[in-house]
């Protein structure tokens, strides 16, 4: 079984791009992955983040906002999660300790449904993602 990251990897290399990660270990032993890609025509694009998903979605997306300017992040997400079959919603919400949480609910019309609760705008864009890359 495919696994999400591998889709945007694969992605990525369709459109051109040499990509690859690796992971390594801050000062106080926790891991991050560095992802990148490179495209003769388009740069080099380096991000890095505590899971691989999440570096290779932020990734895509950062190559998107260069190649197509004036979209939003959350609007590449749409985007995507609609050309798959996917409909997405999302909420703001304060949680008991007074932080705001955000919500995103995506489903489509076969049953499936992923909802997810993130601490920030960009880890409920990147977390709503998943399901936008799958069949």
């Amino acid at each position: 079984m495919k696994r999400h990251w591998e889709t945007v990897r694969d992605n990525l290399r369709k459109a051109g791009w040499n990509c690859g990660c690796i992971s390594s270990t801050d000062h106080e032993g926790r891991q991050f992955w560095v992802v990148a890609a490179e495209r003769e025509d388009a740069g080099r694009f380096i991000v890095h983040a505590e899971e691989r998903l999440t570096a290779f979605l932020e990734l895509q997306a950062a190559i998107h906002r260069q190649l197509e300017p004036g979209m939003n992040y959350w609007e590449i997400i749409a985007r995507n999660i609609k050309k798959r079959g996917w409909s997405l919603g999302w909420v703001s919400a304060i949680d008991s300790n007074g932080r705001t949480i955000w919500i995103a609910d995506a489903h489509r019309g076969d049953g499936k449904r992923f909802v997810v609760r993130a601490a920030t705008e960009r880890q409920r864009d990147a977390r709503a993602a998943i399901p936008s890359i799958g069949p």
